[in-house]
């Protein structure tokens, strides 16, 4: 069955409707189209500049802004689609924290 964009957005607001009176309050959203392809943009453009830095031969002066935008490039995937900005505080904690951890730990094996 086909829908019609505003019959989708009135179905979805119905079943959020739903859920909530139940108690839940989180739903899996995704970003609009056009933020989609401004996020894969975004993305694809820190991999490039990433890449072009990583060619320069000196990984102890780049490590730090190659893996800023490793981290960086780590949090606008876990925040739009997996959806964490809607997760509950401790999993946005939690795996916020594990991409620090990460990070932290490949900075510190190029010193």
């Amino acid at each position: 069955m086909d829908l019609r964009p505003g019959d989708k957005r009135k179905a979805l607001f119905r079943i959020k409707e739903a859920l909530a009176a139940r108690g839940h309050d989180a739903v899996m959203t995704y970003p609009a189209p056009g933020t989609q392809r401004a996020l894969w943009l975004l993305l694809s453009l820190l991999t490039v500049l990433a890449a072009w830095l990583a060619e320069d031969g000196h990984p102890r002066r780049l490590a730090l802004i190659v893996l800023a935008l490793a981290w960086f490039k780590g949090v606008l995937l876990v925040e739009y689609y997996m959806g964490l900005r809607h997760a509950p505080r401790w999993l946005h904690a939690l795996v916020q924290g594990w991409l620090a951890v990460v990070s932290s730990a490949l900075l510190l094996s190029f010193f």
